[in-house]
């Protein structure tokens, strides 16, 4: 058969024309004013200026979509998004401001306490990082220190704090955050010498407040995602591979000084420059590194981005990625590039403080559908493509056809995952996520106890968490009883400031209530109304080793009313009214959370867990294993103490006389 020549030609072209539109291609635009701030949610890009505009664009084609005018944004120290879309902006006077993601309306705002100046501030999923600077008196004079306040934006408290007097924190290198998951590299020392083999590489969950690794590294690049942690020395190329998830630990090698780390679908992509100035690009997986690319050198700066599932580089004069290089603009750029917005099949680069360079790469994308957990984070591995499930439990993300490996995660829940091929026109694929009754104890045994605990060694190979001084004397009088394991503790009224003084970092919020607050039942179907009063919940269940010590341990505190709260899917009510009768604790309320509504409004993942309510407000909250469990009861009681002076209340302040009249008592017992 012949096919005509005009035919044919026409075939051609249209062929040649669809290579050319599927190449990549780069837009760059003059934005007019220096971006402060920007935030990136998958599909908008939200830049704010120092003239007080905030605008959003609709990636790849940079459509404006929506705009607003906030004061202040010349004092934005950070934003970015949280769960569900909406925006947060954090403020250099401690201030939090939320925005709906579609208009960049302000629907909120609450100021959080920060020790000195804010200065930076970090905000992913649910969590807000806020690092400050504060004036420490030392030996030579007054020195600038740095402070780090983990502040959850769900429970509207903080939840974790690194500074000097509990963690030995002098500055923060770098923070980043993946899921639950927090990086931070750090120092101890102000020595600036010391910053090539000091430098500690430190991973939090912070939805458990554990600590599940750390290390004395010295100065280095690192990143985060998905439960692999990557950090490549500055020093000598010496790597890092950590899989948080096994708790295995691989080294590697790389050459040159490494400029930048990016972890993506369980890869580490190293960005390195040899002294001859040329730039390498290293993908390593464990142990096992390859070289990808190797760049001539002499630019101002380099950044990885992501593109189409691989990984390119940023310069000054050109962008490079699937074996193309793309020029920025038709003049020389003078700034170096930071990346702004990747994954999928576009980027955007941020050149200075105005000139933004926009790659994109058109590509056959089939829409793959999650059905989850409502909030639960979908993402497919390879691809940086993340989506947050809506109020049904539907995530919905443009993947381009291949086979993949795609899971789901949220907090409090089993992470689950599976593989799937995704052909067009449409993919959809189930994963169910089953509750965690237990969190996971870290791959090697140590885990970091909640902002009042003192941390007494870090060797970079094993902690040592030391609490403050145990406060023996429970509030019921001159004759309380120790709480610390029925053991007496030597005490002093010294060592009892200092104890009181390490919980100064959990300083009273302005009023905020956790959402939904509601009114649970008894056994004997009596209602527990939360918002009034100061109660103490007690998250537990009956067959929990630590849980039960720490309820011998409470039975002593007067002044509260004690909540006793047991999941339905770990005990029912024959065993949790077996349980209340072994302990018979007069006055104790307790409750068969039946719809597990109690464990997602405080988003309990671990038991014991204890939060302490005054008049609905979210005082105090601790968590820990058996281990932890005399900390715990302690911490509550050290925290009633701080209380009661603000609550004014008569029998808290008469048990605070009974303390003080046992401490002065032993105190003359060991000077007699």
């Amino acid at each position: 058969m012949r096919i005509p020549l005009a035919a044919l030609v026409a075939a051609l072209l249209a062929l040649s024309a669809a290579l050319a539109a599927a190449k990549p291609s780069v837009s760059t635009y003059e934005l007019g004013a220096k971006v402060v701030g920007w935030a990136f949610d998958g599909s908008r890009l939200v830049l704010a200026f120092s003239n007080g505009t905030l605008a959003a664009y609709v990636m790849p084609h940079f459509e404006p979509a929506a705009r607003a005018h906030i004061s202040g944004l010349d004092a934005l120290v950070g934003m970015g998004s949280l769960e569900g879309g909406a925006l947060a902006l954090a403020f250099s006077n401690g201030t939090i401001a939320y925005l709906e993601p579609s208009t960049l309306g302000v629907v909120g705002r609450e100021a959080v306490s920060v020790r000195g100046s804010l200065y930076r501030a970090h905000v992913r999923g649910r969590w807000v990082v806020l690092v400050s600077k504060y004036d420490f008196a030392a030996e030579g004079g007054v020195v600038k220190l740095d402070r780090l306040d983990v502040y959850d934006t769900k429970l509207r408290a903080p939840v974790l704090t690194m500074e000097r007097k509990n963690s030995l924190l002098v500055y923060v290198f770098d923070v980043k955050i993946s899921g639950s998951l927090m990086l931070v590299t750090w120092i101890d020392t102000t020595c600036k010498i010391c910053e090539l083999d000091d430098v500690f590489v430190t991973v939090f969950n912070l939805s458990s407040y554990e600590r599940v690794f750390i290390k004395r590294f010295g100065g280095c690049a690192a990143d985060l995602e998905g439960g692999v942690a990557v950090a490549v020395r500055v020093k000598d190329g010496r790597g890092l591979y950590v899989d948080l998830r096994s708790g295995k630990t691989y080294e590697f090698q790389v050459s040159g000084r490494p400029l930048q780390v990016r972890v993506v679908g369980g890869f580490g992509y190293v960005l390195t420059q040899s002294p001859d100035g040329s730039v390498l690009l290293y993908r390593v997986r464990g142990s096992e590194v390859t070289q990808l690319l190797r760049l001539e050198g002499g630019e101002r700066g380099y950044a990885l981005l992501l593109l189409n599932g691989s990984v390119g580089i940023a310069s000054p004069s050109c962008i490079t990625s699937g074996g193309q290089s793309l020029e920025v603009a038709p003049y020389p750029v003078p700034w170096p590039p930071r990346v702004v917005a990747d994954g999928g099949d576009y980027a955007a680069v941020l050149y200075g403080y105005s000139l933004l360079s926009v790659l994109g790469s058109p590509r056959l994308s089939v829409r793959l559908l999650v059905r989850t957990e409502p909030g639960a984070t979908v993402a497919v591995e390879g691809l940086n493509a993340t989506a947050v499930a809506d109020s049904e439990g539907n995530a919905t993300l443009s993947v381009p056809p291949g086979t993949y490996r795609v899971s789901a995660w949220k907090e409090g829940f089993e992470r689950n995952e599976t593989t799937v091929r995704v052909t067009p026109p449409f993919v959809e694929v189930t994963l169910k996520l089953r509750r965690a009754a237990l969190v996971p104890r870290p791959p090697n045994g140590t885990s970091v106890v909640p902002p009042s605990a003192n941390q007494s060694s870090l060797d970079g190979r094993s902690v040592t968490e030391r609490n403050p001084a145990p406060y023996s004397g429970a509030l019921g009088g001159s004759n309380a009883t120790p709480v610390t394991g029925g053991r007496a503790a030597e005490l002093n009224v010294s060592r009892l400031v200092d104890a009181l003084g390490a919980l100064t970092q959990l300083r009273r919020q302005p009023p905020s209530r956790p959402p939904s607050l509601p009114t649970v039942y008894d056994l004997r179907g009596r209602p527990i109304h939360l918002d009034k009063g100061l109660k103490l919940v007690v998250f537990f269940y009956t067959k929990c080793a630590g849980c039960s010590l720490i309820v011998s341990a409470l039975k002593n505190i007067s002044g509260l009313e004690v909540v006793m709260v047991a999941p339905s899917t770990l005990d029912d009510e024959t065993s949790l009214s077996a349980y209340a009768r072994g302990v018979n604790a007069s006055g104790w309320a307790w409750v068969l959370d039946g719809s597990r509504g109690l464990i997602d409004t405080f988003n309990v993942t671990a038991f014991p867990t204890l939060v302490l309510l005054n008049n609905g407000r979210v005082e105090f909250i601790g968590v820990g294993a058996a281990e932890e469990a005399g900390w715990l009861a302690e911490s509550v009681l050290w925290r009633l103490e701080q209380l009661a002076g603000l609550l004014r209340d008569p029998a808290v302040g008469a048990a605070l006389i009974g303390v003080a009249l046992l401490l002065l008592s032993r105190r003359l017992e060991r000077e007699v």
